[in-house]
Order: structure tokens, then C-alpha cells, then sequence
């Protein structure tokens, strides 16, 4: 799976720097689209000499498209105003009316839109800007191929498109673009196939897995996402047996934090198929490795959490007490209040369960935790526990005020979900 990363990395590059094509298709699927984007995001501060504009947005139909492009870069824009500023440099100048005007045809807005970004490059000979058109989700294959069509260099490319790199999706189920370079036996395009689907990935990992030539400790890493493949696919006889290799491997010399790792994957392995006292105890191993090593903080909080959920399926509520005030510790001392509050109200659980009264004074806390760090989730399932709490004992007045507060963390939850939908439209 590193090699195809590395591959993909490579080809980016080297379409970058080069000169002599404007346009990269990456066959693949939508859900792919969002790796050649994160490549391109990466690629910005190391090439100071070109201009990143990468476009994740879905593709509905192409006049919405092509408005979302143009507002996209009025938006970067706008974000670059002040920057500019503090180095004396001019505004960039709006964009022409005609590119928001949706009665025009949308390839020509398209052109325009492009042609517009070499205007905004000081020296067009030396500079570039790297366009990065990937839908996350693309409803109309066919639509998104006749707008990237419309620039297609052919039979020459216009000096115009000289300073961009175009790096756009081509549908790999159901392909519009390739056949059709391939039809007229156009040499004036790149192409490139990407496929991270489960299979593809997998097949990569058993690779290197397997691979004599590569660094033992790469193979193992490898075979440990395998393991993980085989997990979610529910393959749990296999994930056992590559859980067992990586933890004896891991074993000679120790490595604590991996053993547990391995002890922890195939814990979860025997609970998932019915098997929760084997799990307990796998885990338990798991946390010992944890306490063996000052550095395995992160792997010991996945341990305590699986800990606490196999003990409430067992029923046994002093221990998940215990493994709970574990985790809210440390979380408190990784400084994670998330965690903690979340921690806090387990281990309220597990001593409500023992029909414990420090279960309300627990709960209060979690509640005062979540409300500080607007750990919404927690806060209003520990609400939910309060009001009957405080109701059942009589306290009604107590339980009525914890219900208006429940119903304010509605409000506020729905006002920060809208907030950052705006600021992601912005970004």
C-alpha cells in the first residue's frame, strides 16, 4: 500500500514540475478522488512556484459546478486580501460579472474561469497554478467529462492553458474521457489509474507482506493493516492468526505498545464473534503490556475503553468502575476533556448499576466537564440521566431546570453545527 502512495505521490510531482502538459486524467472512483486531493493539499509549501486550487466539491450538474468553482476562488481571494496587503501588494481585481452570470453556457464559463487564473499570476512564464478537479460524489459522469472535455488540448494546446496543470476525475466505472483520447489517439493528455478500493488495498498489503526484498519491520506493518482489513470484513479467524505472528514478532525484543496492539485487535476479534470472557482477558494482557511502557499512553485509553464496554456486557460493574476512573485519569492527564468527560459518565454508569449514590455526584461532574468543552454528545446523554435521577428522589424543581438545559443544548448544538457549515463553505 506504500508503493501505490508513493507512486501516486511521484506522478503528482513530476506532472507538476513539468511543462510540456496542462492536463493529468486520474481514472478512478469518486471516493478516490479524495487521496489525489489530500497529495495536492501536500504538495503546496514545496512548490512556492505554483498556486494550489483544489476542488473537492460534488458534481450535480455543470452549472452548478462551475458557480461553486467561482465562488470557491472569490472566497480564496478574498482570504488572500490581506496578506497582500502587509506586503504592499494591490487587491486582486473582482471577478468579471459574466463568470457568476448561470444563463451562459457552462463550458464557456468554465474557459473563462480558467483563463482568469493565469491573469492572476505575476509572471505566467515561471509560475503556475495546479487546478485539482476531484468530486467527492459525481452524479453525471457524462456531464463532468463534456466540461473537462471542453478544454481538452486539441488539436493543439492555447496559450492559455500553458501555465496551468489540470489534474481532473475520470470515472474508472463507468469512463468517458480515456476511451475517448484513446478513440482519437490524443497524445496530448496524461493519464493515470488510482484504485484504493478495499480489494486493490488489500492485495497491495499482501504484497508487501509478503515481499522478501522489503524491511521486516515494513512487512510486518503491513501485515498488521491486513489484520485490520480482515477484521472489518469480518474474516476473524484470519485476523487471530495475523494478530498471533505480529505479537510474537513483536515480542523478540519486546515492544510493549505493540504487543498490546496485537493482544487488543485480537480482543476485540473474540468479542465480535460471541466470545467476551476470552476478550476480557486478552485485553487485560493488553493493559499489563500498556503499564510495561511509559509511552504506550494512547494505546492504554483504546484498551481501558474496550475494558469498560466487555465489562458491562459481563455484568461486571466494579471492575468497569475501576477500568472507567483509570481511563478518566489519564485522559485528564493527556489533557483530552472529550475523553474524560465521556470516562467520567462510564464510570457514573457502572456505579449507578451497583445502585451507588457517588453516581449522581460522578454524573455532575462529567456534566460540568462537557459543558465547559461544549462535548455536546456526553452533555445531553448525561442530562438525560440526571433528570429521572433527580425526579425519581423528588427533587423536581432540580429535575425541570436540567430539562430546560437539555433543551438549550439543542439550540446551542444546531447553532455550532450551522456555524461551521458556513466556515466550511468559506474555507
Amino acid at each position: 500500500m506504500r508503493q501505490k502512495f508513493e507512486d501516486l505521490r511521484v506522478n503528482l510531482d513530476e506532472f507538476i514540475q513539468q511543462t510540456d502538459y496542462s492536463l493529468l486524467l486520474i481514472s478512478c472512483r469518486p471516493e478516490d478522488c479524495a487521496y489525489v486531493a489530500r497529495f495536492l493539499d501536500g504538495q503546496d509549501a514545496a512548490r512556492p512556484e505554483s498556486f494550489f486550487i483544489v476542488w473537492p466539491g460534488e458534481f450535480l450538474d455543470a452549472t452548478r459546478y462551475v458557480t461553486a468553482l467561482v465562488q470557491f476562488l472569490e472566497q480564496r481571494m478574498e482570504a488572500a486580501r490581506l496578506p497582500r496587503e502587509e506586503r504592499g501588494e494591490p487587491p486582486f481585481p473582482a471577478l468579471p460579472l459574466e463568470l457568476k452570470d448561470e444563463r451562459r453556457d457552462p463550458a464557456q464559463r468554465f474557459r473563462q474561469w480558467l483563463s482568469h487564473l493565469v491573469t492572476l499570476l505575476d509572471d505566467p512564464k515561471s509560475q503556475s497554478f495546479v487546478v485539482g478537479l476531484l468530486p467527492s460524489r459525481c452524479q453525471d459522469s457524462a456531464g463532468f467529462a463534456r466540461l473537462i472535455e471542453s478544454v481538452l488540448p486539441v488539436p493543439t494546446r492555447p496559450t492559455w492553458l500553458e501555465p496551468l496543470r489540470l489534474v481532473a476525475f475520470d470515472s474508472k466505472d463507468a469512463p468517458q474521457l480515456v476511451p475517448l483520447l484513446n478513440e482519437r489517439n490524443v497524445d496530448s493528455v496524461l493519464t493515470w489509474e488510482v484504485d484504493f478500493s478495499t480489494p486493490a488495498l488489500t492485495d497491495a498489503l499482501a504484497r508487501e507482506a509478503s515481499n522478501p526484498s522489503l524491511p521486516l519491520e515494513q512487512r510486518m506493518l503491513s501485515m498488521m493493516q491486513l489484520a485490520g482489513l480482515d477484521f472489518a470484513h469480518q474474516r476473524h479467524p484470519d485476523a487471530r492468526h495475523k494478530f498471533a505472528v505480529l505479537y510474537d514478532h513483536y515480542s523478540k525484543p519486546p515492544q510493549p505498545a505493540m504487543q498490546a496492539i496485537c493482544l487488543h485487535g485480537a480482543g476485540e476479534s473474540m468479542v465480535a464473534t460471541g466470545q467476551p470472557v476470552e476478550g476480557k482477558q486478552l485485553f487485560e494482557r493488553a493493559l499489563l503490556c500498556c503499564m510495561q511502557d511509559d509511552h504506550s499512553h494512547g494505546p492504554m485509553l483504546i484498551v481501558l475503553q474496550s475494558l469498560i464496554r466487555v465489562c458491562f456486557m459481563l455484568q461486571d460493574y466494579p471492575r468497569a468502575e475501576s477500568y472507567a476512573q483509570s481511563g478518566a485519569s489519564l485522559a485528564a492527564g493527556l489533557l483530552n476533556p472529550a475523553l474524560y468527560a465521556h470516562l467520567e459518565e462510564l464510570r457514573g454508569d457502572a456505579q449507578r448499576a451497583q445502585g451507588k449514590n457517588e453516581a449522581l455526584e460522578t454524573y455532575e461532574h462529567a456534566r460540568k466537564l462537557s459543558r465547559k468543552y461544549e462535548q455536546f454528545g456526553t452533555w445531553k446523554s448525561v442530562l438525560d440521566k440526571l433528570v429521572p435521577l433527580h425526579s425519581d428522589a423528588g427533587r423536581d424543581g432540580v429535575a425541570q431546570e436540567l430539562s430546560r438545559e437539555r433543551q438549550r443544548v439543542d439550540a446551542l448544538e444546531r447553532a455550532g453545527a450551522g456555524s461551521q457549515a458556513t466556515q466550511g463553505a468559506q474555507a
